[in-house]
């Protein structure tokens, strides 16, 4: 299931009938595909699983079919209280992986943003310097240096906050005053033509 379909999220349908699935963790997989209403396994070895129609039905909540036949409401809350513990601990997980790709996305964006004005120097400065510099290995013996690069690092992240913060704006400013001169120049064609 991993293969081919993690990018497919949108699902609504799957059919994998008469396949080689033969494990109860597929469903956890299946979470991802948060509006998959119909599913087919049929014909797979996982289907002899004694417990392979609540596992579906518990980790799978969203589903109105399953091999064919519709959804009981009543049997997908039973299955859920079955499984309670370990679906509590795969939501827990899920949730904590939202959590990082938003923070991803957020520094993602963070940094196109400074690339597009020409400032992601400000946001990489600090650590190439202790990264790249070689002599940074002899200073480590040095009492209380950790504490010192700390305090370097805040005022440092500070002052280059302020540069960024001050470049965003100049490069907004820049991007507005080319959308003024941009209408300007089209109204003074447009005038004579």
């Amino acid at each position: 299931i991993d293969d081919g379909l993690d990018k497919c999220t949108a699902l609504q349908c799957l059919s994998l009938g008469n396949n080689k699935i033969s494990a109860l963790d597929t469903f956890q997989k299946l979470r991802q595909f948060r509006g998959l209403h119909m599913l087919n396994l049929e014909g797979n070895p996982v289907c002899r699983e004694p417990e392979y129609r609540a596992t579906a039905l518990a980790y799978v909540e969203t589903l109105k079919y399953f091999d064919y036949a519709m959804v009981d409401p009543a049997e997908v809350t039973q299955s859920r209280e079955q499984y309670q513990d370990d679906i509590m601990d795969v939501e827990e997980k899920e949730a904590l992986d939202a959590d990082a790709r938003n923070r991803d996305q957020a520094a993602a964006k963070i940094v196109k943003e400074l690339e597009m004005a020409n400032l992601l120097v400000a946001e990489n400065l600090f650590d190439e310097m202790f990264d790249e510099d070689a002599e940074m290995a002899k200073l480590k013996h040095i009492p209380r240096i950790d504490e010192l690069i700390e305090q370097f690092h805040n005022q440092f992240k500070s002052k280059a906050d302020t540069f960024k913060t001050a470049g965003l704006e100049l490069d907004a400013d820049k991007k507005a005053e080319k959308g003024r001169f941009g209408k300007a120049l089209q109204a003074v064609r447009a005038s004579h033509a």
